[in-house]
């Protein structure tokens, strides 16, 4: 999937780990990684003061964006009906090179027959750069189902 690397300030990680959404034992995961046992009796700003001052990678950006991450909320539903004889070579084509064009921009997709038609599934990242550092990305999956119906 696309997605940039985004190297996040000292500043935004010392926030992050401030929030409650970061458990002790989140904590205490970041620095055992790294080979450090906290204390349970250090405090949070301390712990998280020193953990931004260190360098850090992908992993660590990752693991927090998870914690931190919005829950994507479910995405809208819709219903279209063509009222058209389509051949289903011609869908196979369509939904073949759609795929395609969405993979070249470095989405998710799968597609496989099932007995009513074509069902779609795309896994895309959706970028939001209004929201802080650990929250700007989440991915959504999107499914398609192309189904005939009595009309064809």
């Amino acid at each position: 999937m696309k997605i940039g690397l985004y190297s996040v300030t000292d500043k935004a990680l010392f926030d992050a780990l401030n929030q409650t959404k970061v458990t002790n034992d989140d904590m205490r995961s970041l620095f055992f990684k790294r080979g450090i046992l906290i204390s349970k009796d250090t405090k949070r700003k301390a712990l998280a003061l020193d953990f931004s001052r260190y360098f850090h990678g992908f992993d660590d950006y990752n693991k927090l964006s998870e914690i931190l991450g919005s829950i994507g909320r479910r995405e809208k539903s819709s219903i279209n009906i063509i009222n058209a004889n389509v051949e289903n070579s011609d869908i196979e084509a369509a939904v073949k090179l759609v795929c395609e064009d969405l993979q070249k921009e470095g989405d998710q997709t799968d597609f496989i027959y099932t007995d009513a038609g074509i069902e779609v599934k795309i896994k895309y990242v959706k970028l939001d750069y209004k929201m802080n550092e650990f929250r700007q990305s989440s991915t959504r999956e999107a499914i398609i189902l192309i189904e005939k119906n009595e009309d064809g």
